[in-house]
């Protein structure tokens, strides 16, 4: 994984980010076909690991793991493709770039915000919460191509992925 880290570092394409994550995925089924296949030949004494430890770990993590990556492509993209739908819909560059620098603005204030939810309503509704309002203001840049509710949008935006970063990362704390 490391010489594909590196690879991906140089010269970064499309190909080399798909090779990347399939040798991740590859390399993640390996560990666990060797565990489950040799979950027989463990000695007594060494099984504890596999029932107690390594399945159900796995079996929490999944789902987060999972949902916070498919965000993070998701944003990595959303927030690729806005400034040439900017420019698409006629924005002006500084308005793009304020319209982008918004998402960081609501990250700050996320920031500050998000552990104070978490400690009154706990992980799982916040991470919902905010996943939600992620979806919904995605769901408005085509509806309204103002540059200044995109900006407003993206502080929303800036502040629910923030969120939902400090709950999953909080999350995986208390397991």
């Amino acid at each position: 994984f490391p010489a594909l880290a590196l690879l991906l570092a140089r010269k970064p394409s499309a190909v080399k980010f798909w090779a990347m994550c399939i040798a991740i995925l590859i390399g993640g089924i390996a560990l666990r076909t060797s565990v489950w296949l040799h979950f027989d030949a463990l000695q007594p004494q060494r099984a504890w690991f596999v029932e107690d430890v390594y399945y159900p770990t796995w079996n929490r993590l999944d789902g987060l793991l999972m949902g916070v990556m498919l965000l993070m492509v998701g944003n990595g993209m959303q927030g690729s493709l806005l400034g040439i739908r900017g420019a698409i819909e006629g924005f002006r560059t500084v308005e793009i770039s304020i319209v982008i620098s918004s998402y960081f603005v609501g990250f700050l204030a996320g920031s500050l915000m998000v552990p104070g939810m978490i400690r009154r309503v706990g992980h799982v509704r916040v991470f919902s919460a905010l996943g939600s309002v992620i979806s919904a203001g995605l769901v408005l840049y085509p509806v309204a191509p103002e540059w200044f509710l995109w900006s407003v949008l993206r502080v929303v935006i800036g502040f629910s992925f923030c969120g939902v970063y400090i709950t999953a990362e909080s999350w995986l704390n208390q397991l």
